[in-house]
């Protein structure tokens, strides 16, 4: 049986009891901040930010972005504001190392049916679901 609550529930009780009761924010986080995230997190899909009319630009316009020149990032006239040195494509010195965690555990599609056993809250018949 799966112990992790729904994401219905989890809306849900952020519909009861409130935004205030359901997102805590650090100190230092700004009113407008919070007025975006706020309206990103909206339960109601008909409220929500970027779900409404005006879609993207809704979200663009909030005045957490005021400052963001949107034309000239699209035409990639902005530098960013940190471009991390690289010995090449696969260098990934500036990822956290996670040691040997995830390491030989294979997904492959052999293994779906082995990967599915190991969660309770795998339906029944999800290996003729996926055809294997």
């Amino acid at each position: 049986m799966c112990h992790e609550p729904s994401t219905l529930s989890i809306y849900l009780k952020c519909e009861v009891e409130g935004e205030d009761e359901c997102l805590i924010y650090p100190g230092e986080v700004t009113a407008t901040f919070k007025s975006l995230i706020g309206s990103l997190l909206e339960p109601d899909p008909t409220k929500r930010i970027g779900n409404l009319r005006r879609g993207v630009f809704e979200i663009k316009d909030h005045p957490f972005f005021a400052r963001i020149k949107w034309d000239k990032i699209f035409r990639q006239r902005i530098r960013a504001p940190y471009i991390p040195a690289l010995s090449g494509p696969s260098d990934t010195q500036n990822y956290r190392d996670f040691g040997d965690e995830g390491k030989g555990y294979n997904l492959a599609p052999s293994n779906y049916r082995d990967f599915g056993k190991s969660f309770d809250c795998f339906p029944d018949g999800v290996d003729e679901i996926r055809g294997i």
